[in-house]
C-alpha cells in the first residue's frame, strides 16, 4: 500500500522550496541582507542553530542596525549554549530597538536562567 513513498519525501515540503529560494537569492546576490536575515530566521525555526547563527552573523555584518536579526542571533546562540554571546546579541538588538517585546522577553529569560536573577540584575554581593 505504501511502496511508493515519494509523496512523503521533501519534494512536497514547501519549506524545502523556501530554503532553496532563499539560497538561490543569496547565490545571485551574496550581499542581500534581507535574504541572509530570512535564512537565519528560517534555519532557526528548523532548529539548525549553527546555520541560523552563521546566516544571522552574515546579515548583521552587512547591516549592523537590524534589530530583528540581532534578536534571532541571540536566540540561536542561546540554543547553542553560547550564553555570553547571546547576551551581547540581545543587548545590541535592544540598543537599536528597546521596545521589541520578543527580544526583551527572551533577554530577560536568558538573564534569569543563566546566572540567577540577582546576579543578572547586578544585585548580588
Amino acid at each position: 500500500m505504501f511502496s511508493d513513498t515519494s509523496e512523503f519525501t521533501n519534494k512536497g515540503d514547501p519549506n524545502v522550496h523556501l530554503e532553496a529560494e532563499i539560497r538561490n537569492a543569496l547565490n545571485s546576490d551574496p550581499r542581500n541582507v534581507q535574504s541572509w536575515s530570512r535564512l537565519g530566521a528560517f534555519l532557526f525555526l528548523k532548529e539548525d542553530w549553527q546555520g541560523s547563527t552563521d546566516a544571522c552573523r552574515a546579515a548583521v555584518a552587512l547591516n549592523p542596525n537590524d534589530a530583528d536579526t540581532w534578536g534571532v542571533l541571540g536566540a540561536a546562540l542561546w540554543a547553542l549554549g553560547s550564553l555570553n554571546d547571546a547576551r551581547e546579541a540581545y543587548e545590541y538588538s535592544l540598543r537599536i530597538n528597546p521596545l521589541d517585546v520578543a527580544t526583551v522577553k527572551n533577554f530577560s529569560r536568558l538573564l534569569l536562567t543563566s546566572r540567577g536573577a540577582e546576579a543578572s540584575l547586578g544585585w548580588a554581593d
